[in-house]
């Protein structure tokens, strides 16, 4: 087996606006949602890996990352069974708000294919992952925090008009969203795979595509419009090589920001 080569990021953002819920509320709509994004993807990987001219170390980990999307096709995701017109932070099985670790990994995505060149999306695609804390070997689950504690309950709901083109007209209908408002974060690990030779996708980089979440397009709704704006509080390497590493004290290596 190919020994591949891995760097893991851990990140803190503070959320400075209110933060939307984006998932569907109705739990049958959010598992075909959840499920078509999978299967997406999977195809894409299949796609990739039916090509001939593959290193065997790209191979290696477009085979893993495909192992890892088929058995979370298999894995139902849990929503509470509320109403069909609101869209809503997911939960955890015990009810913690949390946001998934693909929809960090969209922004990563979204901000690469509206600012950057040289293919950087397909990149962040092939050898980018988000982990809820992959010291404890959370994946899906990033929790959103406050003064230290997970929350259970959004704030407050938004009701807002949605004015959509009919054969009969226009129709107008209320959607209602979940909000949160800061003091607001959350905590993710950023795993970069493979070496130098298939990609330039460093700390430094991801770092700066951070930064547009405080400037042009936060996360989750209508984050370009101001919603979910966020700051970078904390963003250092993780060594998992370390055997004091304890989760608590990890080694911090610092990153030079580009001017």
């Amino acid at each position: 087996m190919v020994r591949i080569p891995k760097q893991v990021y851990r990140v803190r953002i503070s959320f400075l606006t209110d933060t939307l819920g984006l998932s569907p509320a109705n739990s049958e709509v959010y598992q075909r949602y959840v499920k078509k994004r999978l299967y997406e993807e999977i195809e894409k990987l299949e796609k990739m890996l039916r090509k001939k001219k593959l290193s065997e170390e790209e191979r290696e980990i477009l085979e893993r990352r495909l192992e890892r999307l088929r058995a979370d096709s298999e894995v139902e995701e849990f929503m509470p069974e509320v109403s069909d017109r609101l869209s809503v932070f997911a939960r955890d099985r015990d009810g913690y708000l949390i946001f998934k670790n693909y929809q960090i990994l969209g922004y990563f995505k979204e901000i690469a294919n509206n600012f950057y060149k040289g293919g950087l999306r397909n990149k962040i695609s092939k050898y980018v992952d988000i982990y809820g804390d992959i010291l404890k070997d959370v994946y899906r689950e990033v929790y959103f925090e406050r003064n230290g504690e997970r929350l259970t309950q959004p704030d407050d709901l938004l009701e807002r008009p949605l004015r959509a083109y009919t054969p009969s007209g226009y129709v107008v209908s209320i959607v209602i969203s979940e909000v949160l408002r800061p003091p607001l974060e959350l905590q993710f690990d950023i795993k970069v795979v493979g070496s130098k030779s298939l990609h330039d996708i460093t700390g430094d980089l991801l770092r700066e595509m951070l930064e547009y979440g405080k400037e042009i397009s936060g996360l989750s709704q209508w984050r370009t419009a101001g919603w979910g704006k966020f700051e970078v509080k904390e963003f250092y390497e993780l060594d998992l090589d370390n055997p004091e590493l304890n989760g608590e004290k990890p080694k911090r290596v610092k990153l030079k920001m580009k001017s």
